[in-house]
């Protein structure tokens, strides 16, 4: 039987965490952006805001440890596209919001 690397298995745990985050995050931003165009929920207009920015903190957390890892294989070229994707789409849902409140 072959030893377990503890530090792979981080890797891979920080890695199905972060995928789990991106799902949970995109869900959160298309329910921001489906009450901001449809009918508005004033008591989720004025939280989606404060929630968008706590998770993309948590992102970027998810983020910085998987990236100091420092491993060169395509999951690391997957996890900094979508990060900078879902970055981008939160900022530009969160300058929509403040525009159209």
């Amino acid at each position: 039987m072959k030893r377990f690397d503890i530090r792979h298995t981080a890797y891979h745990i920080l890695v199905a965490l972060y995928f789990i985050w991106a799902f949970v995050f995109a869900a959160l931003l298309a329910m921001a952006i489906s009450n901001t165009i449809g009918s508005l929920n004033a008591n989720l207009a004025g939280m989606f805001p404060m929630w968008i920015l706590m998770n993309l903190v948590m992102g970027s957390a998810l983020f910085v440890v998987i990236r100091m890892f420092r491993s060169s294989e395509l999951i690391n070229r997957t996890v900094r596209i979508s990060f900078i994707v879902l970055a981008a789409a939160a900022l530009g849902i969160m300058a929509f919001i403040a525009v159209k409140a």
